[in-house]
């Protein structure tokens, strides 16, 4: 649970630092994993209570403390349409329109924070840029000052953070931080029986249109040709649709199958292999640290959705209670192993930026002793 809650502080804190990509990264990975207790399996009491912690690390307390979800219950009501299999079990709501309801608030924030970085760098760059850059140099001896630079530095990084996000890469990125939760609710409103009104009807649209929105823009993911951009991010944005399209089939087969366990485990490990297939054989990540971080993240996964054979009714009296539970704590310490390749590659990140620094503060160091030395001769 610790783990888990440092993670979401740790997301939070790499968003400040202005870095929105390894922060939906790390999301991304969070959300991956709370689905698999959705699996169609009888799992240990342990692997129940493991995955009831990652529910601590959300933004919907947030939302629910400061009432921005009752407001938008208001407008658009709330509707309990009950699910089956083992989401029923979670007691989880099918209804598209109020499962969307923190999706939409995010979105909202978004649109504030993109106005106002907008309206912050037009501010900074276009107006302010210069007494600031003046002001700073003029009282460069203050501690103060250097505070506010590097605070000035943070604030831009950010903002410019948030504006790359505008773009192609950008919108799928965004698409990628909210793909598990988008695809989930969408299909398991499609997969619930309901009621034939006017609100289920205007949902049947929503969630189809979703569902067409997703694979259009897969579908033109991979026809860019490699005339139009460079082959490297051509690769980088090939990658992200096939990570898109492997969540679709992922999700597909996660609550389309839940009348058989032992062939959505088998299938789920199926998808996440030919998707390692591609991507090693395709040779479709362009950094080493990348393709490691991938395979230390998604073998995990696989091994999990496999183990859950041993929980299977069919053969789970083949092992005994103390071996079922062995296994149990052999895939919590998958999951815990999985779940730490975001912040390792973010780790990794922050060693590269530290040794540029080194360098930089060594050779400004070596600079000014030979001034120093030449000013002696003057």
């Amino acid at each position: 649970m610790y783990m888990l809650i440092g993670l979401g502080v740790s997301s939070f804190i790499i968003l400040l630092s202005g870095n929105p990509v390894e922060c939906f990264e790390i999301l991304d990975a969070m959300q991956y994993q709370a689905n698999l207790k959705y699996i169609s399996s009888n799992f240990p009491e342990h692997v129940m209570i493991y995955f009831e912690s990652s529910e601590i690390v959300t933004i919907i307390p947030i939302f629910e403390k400061l009432k921005i979800l009752e407001l938008y219950q208001v407008f658009i009501g709330q509707v309990y349409v009950p699910a089956f299999g083992k989401f029923l079990f979670y007691n989880i709501n099918s209804d598209l329109i109020t499962n969307l309801s923190s999706l939409i608030v995010q979105i909202g924030m978004a649109g504030v924070l993109f106005l106002i970085s907008k309206m912050y760098l037009k501010i900074v760059f276009n107006i302010q840029y210069t007494k600031i850059r003046t002001f700073i140099y003029c009282n460069k001896m203050l501690c103060i000052t250097q505070q506010i630079a590097f605070l000035v530095h943070k604030i831009n990084r950010l903002s410019l953070g948030i504006n790359q996000m505008m773009s192609l890469q950008g919108v799928v990125y965004i698409i990628k931080a909210n793909c598990w939760d988008l695809l989930f609710k969408t299909m398991l409103y499609l997969y619930s029986e309901k009621e034939n009104n006017l609100r289920n009807q205007i949902q049947d649209i929503l969630a189809q249109s979703l569902l067409v929105s997703v694979l259009v823009l897969v579908f033109y993911i991979f026809k860019i040709k490699d005339s139009q951009m460079a082959l490297k991010k051509r690769k980088s944005l090939c990658y992200d649709g096939l990570n898109v399209a492997k969540k679709i089939l992922f999700v597909l087969v996660l609550i389309g199958c839940q009348k058989s366990q032992l062939l959505q485990s088998i299938l789920l490990s199926l998808i996440n292999s030919i998707y390692l297939t591609i991507i090693v054989l395709g040779k479709m990540v362009n950094s080493k640290i990348d393709l490691i971080i991938i395979l230390m993240f998604e073998i995990p996964v696989i091994i999990f959705t496999l183990l859950n054979i041993c929980h299977e009714e069919t053969y789970s009296h083949f092992l005994s209670l103390q071996s079922q539970v062995m296994v149990g704590f052999g895939q919590i310490g998958l999951l815990s192993f999985g779940i730490m390749a975001p912040l390792i590659k973010y780790g990794h990140q922050i060693k590269s930026k530290l040794t540029i620094l080194i360098k930089r503060w060594k050779k400004y160091k070596v600079n000014q002793k030979e001034q120093a030395q030449s000013s002696l001769f003057i």
